[in-house]
Formats: C-alpha cells, structure tokens, sequence
C-alpha cells in the first residue's frame, strides 16, 4: 500500500474500532498487544487503519 494513501488513527479512534477505552488502547501499546504505533513528533501516536484492521481479523481467525 501507498503509505502517502495510509489513513494513521489516533487512540481514540482505535478504542472506538475495538469498543474499549483509549485507556486500554495505552495498556495494550504498553504491553505489546497492539501493532507498532508510529511516533509523529514528540507527542503524536498513530496507528495506521489497515494494520489495526488486519490485527483484528487475525483476532478472529484464531477464535474461529
């Protein structure tokens, strides 16, 4: 994928996708639960749309 085209989500915006509180989202980044978040600035953190969308498919791949 074109990263200039990559939609980067704030932890807000991640909690939303995954119905939990940014909260978690910092616990999960802590812990390693999460994909890589990349660091823009000194206070910015996203992640990008499609690696948070295809963490959660292969959360549901290995429940079924």
């Amino acid at each position: 994928m074109n990263q200039s085209s990559d939609k980067y989500l704030k932890a807000t915006e991640v909690a939303q996708m995954l119905g939990v509180s940014r909260w978690t989202i910092w616990r999960w980044r802590k812990e390693g639960l999460l994909p890589p978040a990349f660091i823009m600035g000194r206070t910015m953190v996203r992640w990008r749309e499609e690696d948070i969308k295809k963490w959660i498919e292969d959360l549901q791949d290995t429940k079924a």
